[in-house]
């Protein structure tokens, strides 16, 4: 190689590398020297699917990002392509994807082996990082190479109950979500049988921000002497508060439940109307993302077992024992 090309290929890796221009709602990253290597720092963004981050190399490249909308609304990223800036003509440019215990074809795929770009289409959900190189070579010679990364967000995959994945339509009896005593007045209790609810993440690489997550709960009660009632919140919940928002009763029950002072006929006669009552759970986690809200949820059934104790009632007698 002549010193001439040598140093056209040195003023090459002094130049600014530059990723993820505002494109897509992409901001600008910063770069940083590093002795003669460049790091992309790229923000991690929240549209799912693969996004490019951490990109070294003596090579300067770009980056832009295509979307998709989803039925729901919702903008995630289809591909993006890298582009080699300020390439040399008398250069060639080869694209490679590799990946730690797998085929990153399966994953992604490139819509191109040389050049000086490449679009980066991801196939399929990966859950280790996948890395894109490129290698710029003269008369059959390697000069340089850069490496980007590729990671892919993780998804909303489905909805928790109480650490157990709940699939839409469905159908579940309460004792599937609660280990404790399997009695309606101790689950009516303060605490006694809280609704825990959370996302269930798919498969990817990069996690997102949970903080914006809103768990949100809908009940609707449907059976004996029940006329739709309708009970919603936001937020973990106590059975007490379901039951009494979906099915309806006085505030005084509701509160001798909850303290554990309630007869125990009147507790009874409740617990035996609820097991007639079949409830249609609406599970949703509402979440902000690229500043647009969206929901996902689950729609199942659920019932009280019909061989749960109705109430806790101990026989007292005046007498132990009766001598004649």
């Amino acid at each position: 190689m002549t010193n001439t090309i040598k140093k056209v290929i040195a003023g090459i890796s002094a130049l600014a590398i530059i990723a993820g221009a505002a494109v897509g709602g992409w901001a600008v990253s910063k770069y940083v020297a590093k002795d003669s290597d460049f790091t992309i720092e790229t923000p991690v963004t929240d549209n799912g699917g693969i996004v490019v981050g951490e990109s070294k190399g003596a090579i300067s490249l770009m980056s832009s990002v295509a979307t998709v909308t989803t039925a729901a609304g919702e903008t995630r990223v289809a591909g993006q392509t890298v582009t080699v800036q300020n390439p040399e003509d008398a250069v060639t440019y080869t694209w490679s994807l590799s990946m730690s215990g797998g085929s990153a074809s399966d994953y992604v795929t490139l819509s191109a082996t040389t050049g000086t770009s490449v679009t980066v289409t991801p196939k399929a959900a990966f859950g280790t990082p996948i890395t894109l190189t490129c290698t710029a070579t003269f008369d059959g010679e390697t000069l340089s190479t850069a490496t980007v990364k590729l990671d892919y967000k993780k998804r909303i995959s489905g909805i928790s109950l109480n650490g157990v994945t709940v699939q839409n339509g469905g159908s579940y009896e309460l004792d599937e979500f609660y280990s404790g005593s399997k009695s309606f007045v101790d689950i009516m209790k303060t605490d006694g049988f809280i609704f825990d609810y959370d996302p269930v993440m798919g498969v990817g690489t990069v996690s997102p921000d949970s903080s914006g997550y809103l768990p949100m709960l809908e009940v609707t009660a449907s059976g004996s002497n029940i006329d739709g009632k309708t009970f919603q919140h936001a937020g973990d919940v106590d059975f007490n508060e379901v039951y009494f928002g979906s099915v309806g009763g006085g505030d005084t029950y509701k509160e001798q439940f909850a303290n554990g002072t309630i007869d125990p006929f009147i507790g009874a006669f409740i617990a035996s109307e609820a097991k007639n009552v079949t409830w249609t759970v609406k599970l949703g986690v509402s979440f902000s993302r690229d500043g647009s809200e969206f929901t996902e949820n689950v729609t199942f059934t659920l019932k009280l077992p019909t061989d749960w104790s109705v109430l806790n009632y101990d026989v007292s007698l005046d007498k132990t024992g009766i001598v004649f």
